[in-house]
């Protein structure tokens, strides 16, 4: 979504903030929060998940979920996307609220409304907008910004591993994070570092030829 802006970390910080509530539907939040900004997922795709790709039949939370194609865009093919720490936790707060709903079947959506119906688009986006304007976000603050926000943090994590001696490329690790087809859509999410570049480029010639 154009004019989402990716949160800084601290703006993730106040968001948790908010859903320190402790209600059951605080904890449904934060969960579809942490895991949108750990998975990078679109909203179309984070919401298609069920109960049964993101946890064994043990119970146990998996190590990775997989999204077919027919949720993903253009659906060129399914994706395998890790399930971190973070996301984890989340899911481990989450899951028994959505047990004592009754969400006990694999094919439960993974958040849904009280009546396990699974939510919209447009139903996401009302229950993360009023933590996006207590962290004082500004642009629009769609669901996107879950993207974004993951697309903001791979990136500098590769710059991290680039600096530590690592031999990677911080844009090609995002596209691949992202599941884009072409570089030239990954560099969309981070406009910011474009124009840097951009700025660079425009300056060559002031420093002279080596």
């Amino acid at each position: 979504m154009a004019g989402c802006m990716p949160l800084t970390a601290e703006q993730i910080q106040d968001v948790l903030r908010h859903f320190d509530g402790g209600s059951e539907y605080s904890i449904r939040a934060r969960a579809l929060f942490v895991v949108g900004i750990n998975l990078g997922l679109r909203i179309s795709e984070l919401l298609s998940l069920n109960l049964g790709d993101a946890v064994s039949a043990e119970g146990e939370i998996e190590e990775s979920v997989y999204i077919q194609r027919r949720h993903i865009k253009r659906k060129r093919t399914g994706r395998i996307i890790p399930v971190n720490f973070e996301a984890r936790q989340a899911l481990e707060d989450w899951i028994p609220v959505l047990n004592r709903w009754g969400g006990v079947l694999p094919s439960t959506p993974l958040f849904c409304s009280r009546s396990l119906r699974r939510l919209s688009r447009f139903e996401a986006d009302k229950i993360l907008r009023p933590a996006f304007a207590a962290a004082q976000v500004h642009g629009r603050r769609g669901t996107h910004v879950l993207r974004k926000t993951f697309a903001r943090r791979v990136y500098y994590r590769g710059i991290q591993l680039l600096r530590e001696g690592e031999y990677i490329e911080p844009m090609r690790l995002l596209k691949e994070a992202l599941g884009h087809g072409r570089l030239e859509t990954t560099e969309r999410y981070t406009p910011e570092i474009t124009r840097r570049v951009w700025s660079v480029i425009a300056n060559l010639g002031e420093h002279g030829t080596k």
